[in-house]
This record gives C-alpha cells, sequence and structure tokens, in this order.
C-alpha cells in the first residue's frame, strides 16, 4: 500500500499545478457534497449529529444515569446534561481506565488522546472508532484547502514534528498524541513523505532531535513545513542558525553529528542513512555569507510550496519571523481543533479563521458577557445557527468520544460566514489562562510554581504577579516568555529563586 501511494504521488506530482487542484476536487467531491448539505441547514444538521450522538451511547452508564433512553427533544438534552469540566468527566474515565466497559461511549475505546489540563491534570480522552469519523470530517475538508492552496507540496518532502511516543495505561490500552490517536494508536512506519526518519523523533534529548531533523531536512527537497504549534518552527529556524556551520560540516562529510550514547544501536542506524553532500554544505554557507552570517532556510528549499501551523491567538506573533524564513509562501493555519475533537478547518490560506462543521460534533456557545450567568444555570447557551458576527463566545461540545456539554474553555471570535456556517477564529484560553506556545497554563500553576519555590529557597512574598513578555519578533534570538514581578518581604537569594521557579515550569 505504501509503495502504491509513493508512485501515485510521485505521478501526480508531474502534473502542472492547475491539474493538481482538479484532482483534488475530485477527490473530495463526496465529502465537499456531505459538508454543502448540511450547510444549508446548520440546525438540522446539528440536531441529527446530537440525535446519532445520544442514541449511540443511551446504554452507557453515563446516558442511564442522564436518561439519554427517554430523550425525546434537545430541550431535554439541555435540562438534564449540566455543563462539564473536566473535573467532572475525570471520575467517569477512571472507571474506563479500571477495565469497566460502556461507561461514557458504547463502543470500545481503543486509545487515549492526552493533552494537558487547564487544572494542571492532564486529560485522558476515549477514542473510539466514531470518534475518529467525526474527527475526520474536518480534516478533510483542511486536505482538500491543502491540496488548493499547495499543489506543489506533493513535489517534495514534509518537515514536520511528530509525536510518536506512547504508554500503556492500566489495562493495556495506549495513550499519546491525537494523530497517533486517529490512526488507531498503532506504531507508524516511516511516512514517504516525510524528510527526517520516524527513529529521530523517538530521541528524548531535545537538542539532538531537532539538530538531526535539520540534519536529515537539508538534504532532503523540502516542499512543505508543518508544526501545529508555530514554535516548532521557531526551533527548527533556532536550531539552523545556532548550528549552521556544524550542520554544513557533518553534512559535507556525511557523518551523523551527534552521539546518542543512550542509543547505539539507533545511532548506528542513522549513521548508515548519511552521505556526504558537499552540494548542501555549500548552499548552506552561501546562504550565511550573504545574509550576514544568519543562513535563511528559504534558501535551502527553491520549492518549498508553503508552511501549516496555528495563526489564531498568540500564533500571529511567530508569523513575521516565519516569513522571513521560509520566504512569501502561503501559511496555512491547522484549523480549529483540539485533542477534544475537530471543530473547523480554514478555506484558504489568509487568515487564521475555520468554517466550523455543522455535520461534525454538536456545539453550544456562551456568549462572552454571559459566561458565568450560563454556568450558574441562570441564563441558556447559543446553538451553531444563533451566533453573530463579532461576537466572541465561549465553546461547548458533545461529541463521540465521551465528552457531553463539555465546556472546552476556549473563547472564539465569530468572523464571518461561509455558505451559510459561522467562521470563527481562536482568541484565547477563557479565564486566568494563558497559552503562549499550547502550555495552558493558569492561576494555579503559577501560585503552585510559587509555592514549590518558596519552599526551597525560603522567605515570603507580599505578592506577585506573571505576565506574558512579548519581545519584538524581528530579533532573530527573541521568544516569548514569562515575566515574574514580586513584593519580597524579606531578602531571597535572586539568582536560586529564578531557577526554582524555571525549574517547576521545565517539568510542567
Amino acid at each position: 500500500m505504501k509503495l502504491f501511494f509513493s508512485i501515485m504521488v510521485g505521478f501526480v506530482s508531474l502534473l502542472p499545478d492547475d491539474w493538481i487542484r482538479s484532482l483534488a476536487k475530485g477527490l473530495f467531491v463526496r465529502s465537499q457534497a456531505i459538508w454543502l448539505k448540511a450547510a444549508q441547514n446548520i440546525q438540522q444538521a446539528q440536531l441529527e449529529v446530537l440525535t446519532k450522538i445520544i442514541e449511540r451511547n443511551q446504554d452507557t452508564a453515563f446516558g442511564r444515569a442522564y436518561g439519554f433512553g427517554q430523550m425525546t427533544s434537545l430541550d431535554h438534552y439541555k435540562s438534564r446534561v449540566p455543563l462539564q469540566s473536566w473535573d467532572d468527566v475525570m471520575p467517569w474515565v477512571n472507571r474506563m481506565l479500571q477495565g469497566e466497559e460502556r461507561v461514557l461511549v458504547s463502543e470500545p475505546v481503543s486509545f487515549f488522546a492526552t493533552t494537558s489540563g487547564t487544572t494542571g491534570r492532564r486529560k485522558l480522552i476515549p477514542i473510539t472508532p466514531s470518534f475518529v469519523e467525526e474527527f475526520r470530517v474536518s480534516r478533510r475538508f483542511w486536505m482538500r484547502t491543502l491540496l488548493l492552496t499547495m499543489p506543489g507540496m506533493l513535489r517534495g518532502k514534509i518537515l514536520s514534528m511528530q509525536s510518536p511516543q506512547t504508554e500503556e495505561l492500566p489495562g493495556g490500552i495506549r495513550a499519546g498524541s491525537i494523530t497517533r490517536g486517529l490512526s488507531g494508536g498503532v506504531e507508524e512506519s516511516e511516512r514517504f513523505m516525510d524528510a527526517v526518519p520516524a527513529e529521530v523523533f523517538r530521541i528524548r534529548d531535545f537538542k539532538a532531535r531537532y539538530f538531526l531533523c535539520m540534519r536529515f531536512a537539508l538534504c532532503e527537497e523540502v516542499s512543505l513545513v508543518a508544526a501545529i504549534n508555530p514554535s516548532t518552527l521557531g526551533l527548527f529556524i533556532k536550531t539552523f542558525q545556532n548550528h549552521h556551520e556544524a550542520l554544513a560540516k557533518v553534512i559535507e562529510e556525511g557523518r551523523l553529528g551527534v552521539s546518542l550514547k543512550d542509543n547505539r544501536h539507533l545511532e548506528e542506524y542513522l549513521e548508515s542513512l548519511c552521505f556526504p553532500r558537499p552540494d548542501v554544505a555549500t548552499l548552506i554557507r552561501e546562504s550565511a555569507a550573504k545574509n550576514g552570517g544568519t543562513p535563511l532556510l528559504k534558501d535551502m528549499w527553491e520549492d518549498l510550496a508553503g508552511v501549516c501551523c496555528w495563526k489564531g491567538g498568540t500564533g500571529s506573533w511567530y508569523l513575521p519571523k516565519i516569513t522571513k524564513h521560509f520566504g512569501k509562501v502561503p501559511i496555512l493555519d491547522y484549523g480549529y481543533a483540539a485533542s477534544e475533537g475537530g471543530f473547523g478547518a480554514p478555506v484558504d490560506a489568509e487568515g487564521a479563521d475555520s468554517v466550523l462543521m455543522p455535520h461534525g460534533l454538536f456545539f453550544e456557545f456562551m456568549p462572552e458577557e454571559e459566561i458565568d450567568e450560563i454556568r450558574a444555570g441562570e441564563k441558556d447557551t447559543h446553538l451553531l445557527h444563533q451566533l453573530r458576527p463579532g461576537k466572541k463566545y465561549n465553546v461547548v461540545i458533545s461529541n463521540q468520544g465521551g465528552l457531553y456539554r463539555y465546556d472546552m474553555n476556549d473563547i472564539v471570535q465569530v468572523t464571518g460566514f461561509y455558505d451559510n456556517v459561522p467562521m470563527v477564529r481562536f482568541c484565547h484560553k477563557g479565564g486566568t489562562m494563558s497559552s503562549v506556545t499550547g502550555e495552558k497554563m493558569g492561576e494555579s500553576h503559577v501560585v503552585q510554581a510559587m509555592d514549590q519555590t518558596l519552599s526551597h529557597v525560603g522567605g515570603q512574598v507580599d505578592g506577585f504577579v506573571v505576565s506574558p513578555l512579548w519581545p519584538d519578533p524581528e530579533e532573530e534570538e527573541a521568544v516569548p516568555r514569562y515575566l515574574l514581578a514580586a513584593h519580597v518581604a524579606q531578602r531571597l537569594i535572586h539568582g536560586l529563586y529564578h531557577v526554582a521557579f524555571a525549574h517547576f515550569f521545565a517539568r510542567h
């Protein structure tokens, strides 16, 4: 199968861009027709989605507890099932981890997708066949937009940062990234379009992993660079800048350039994939020479078709740096998605807006100014067809992964409509949450960090504040960070204080 797809992509890549776009439209004609039908009556499409969720899961512990079998209307559902936070969902998931079946979902759970929680606890999202299909509704839309926007991506390799690591939970079921979950949780062999051998992503040493990503990618004709968090692209750039001389040398000599003392077998395997490439080394040095000692990745991949990353929220800070180093190529947003589901997808590469999927999962929304009242049960949520342009909302979802009226704590803004369906842009996490690069740090994390810091170094503070610090993106070494300001009641050793605080966030 892998060889078949490799041959097919190789053939298609020889076609003109317009032909590739036409083929893309044909490839996704069925999924696009289904979307267009849903767009004609989004209220009906949403009701059908919710009906399927309730009917499929009525004979679960959660379904029986909240009377799924007796529900005859949307009002029934909203009145019987309270809004859920992760603290509400976690006890049900713990029962599943202990081996109990049909707790939140009726289908077998093949995997748990992990994601950081807004309260400090990580989340484990059950992955079922229906959840995978539900998620793929938005991914198909995204893939169509990708091929229409960047048909040239088929003419080379893809540089992306993967998350192949999984862990075994009680009962033998595995957990890991949502990407792995959508593939069924199985170990993936190297994909034929990857610029970097899959084994590189299993290296635990952070710096070695990024160095080898660049070492292998620089020797390929990369046509697409992709990373969900744009900060990952920043680390690709920084690694190339800081180590371009060493990279040029090992590439010229055909060496690996990294010693993997804890895994000599892997080191030997990766070393066997290296061959002398003096031509690539020359390109690196020429780029550095003409750019004042700072090489640019756009000089390495002249056929780069585009970049994919999140552009909304804090991601916009990285865009000038990305454009400088990768050139003026299209930058396509990954769409509004999370481990909890694929909610929307972009229609082009112009902005960070996503059109929502009315036939994917079931949506409810809290107007930003009414969030506290809705959570208190004093007001009702709004539905997809009731959204208004320009307004900001907190998102609530119900899906096939066992999340019912789940409060995402995401603030999105409605930016317009596409074929009658609302388009949204992710703004930020709700409340006192901050997510500079996907870390989802809240007030509770900061307080815990301060408690741990003071227990290490002693002393007392009368008050403190932590705020994101956004440097000038034009500065080559600039990265977003957090600034801590504290009113110290008695003398502390500042250096140790800083180290302890930083150490906490390095582990969390």
